[in-house]
């Protein structure tokens, strides 16, 4: 088919614009124009073997598994129950708290016992997504959410992202696994190493000697 000169003429601009494009960004580095697409998107899970995890019961079976057998187990079973959620790790996090940049948001979605006992430097507690709407965040920059283990805060995550979050993600293994390696934590803006377990069973993936004696319903 033969192309006019308009059709020609504008096949040529989007190509130039296409190669400037690549060429700016690799210059400067994509994560810069987009950090949050440098973070561990949902890994793609397998069907099947989400519902093996589901009906292996494996939460009844922590004792018969190594902690970093469990970690694994749990975080793929977060990624099973929500795919659509993406996640950051603790590592990638530090380092954004460390360079201040790009700018983020901190939600800690535990509920109020847990939070006054320790959170992440800068949290705010927002449990829910009614919460959310009354803090009046910002719906355009890095929004981090992140619970315990990460299974509440993906839930809030995957709702703040059907109300129009641009950039919000999970903090995988959350607020257990970044106390386990030793990064900081504030009660009341003072440092302190103690966690909240929120319960005998959830306590299990954290140090034990940084779970507080608390006791707690739920998961």
């Amino acid at each position: 088919m033969k192309l006019t000169k308009q059709q020609f003429i504008f096949f040529l601009v989007l190509s130039v614009v296409g190669i400037l494009t690549t060429s700016y960004l690799n210059s400067v580095g994509i994560t810069k124009i987009l950090p949050w697409r440098r973070l561990t998107l949902s890994q793609s899970v397998n069907e099947p073997h989400c519902q093996e995890l589901v009906e292996s019961s494996f939460l009844q079976n922590l004792p018969k598994h190594s902690k970093a057998e469990s970690w694994e187990k749990l975080k793929t079973f977060i990624r099973c129950e929500f795919p659509t959620v993406r996640h950051i790790t603790t590592q990638e996090l530090a380092e954004i708290m460390q360079t201040g940049s790009p700018e983020i948001q901190l939600l800690d979605t535990r509920e109020e016992a847990e939070f006054l006992v320790s959170h992440i430097p800068g949290a705010q507690h927002i449990p829910d997504l009614k919460a959310a709407r009354q803090a009046n965040l910002k719906t355009d920059i890095l929004t981090v959410a992140y619970c315990s283990v990460g299974y509440r805060s993906s839930k809030l995550a995957e709702e703040l992202e059907v109300t129009g979050f641009q950039r919000v993600v999970n903090l995988e293994g959350s607020l257990f696994q970044w106390a386990n390696e030793g990064r900081p934590l504030v009660r009341q803006e003072t440092l302190t190493q103690q966690v909240h377990p929120f319960d005998e069973t959830w306590g299990w993936f954290l140090n034990s000697d940084i779970a507080t004696e608390y006791n707690h319903e739920g998961s």
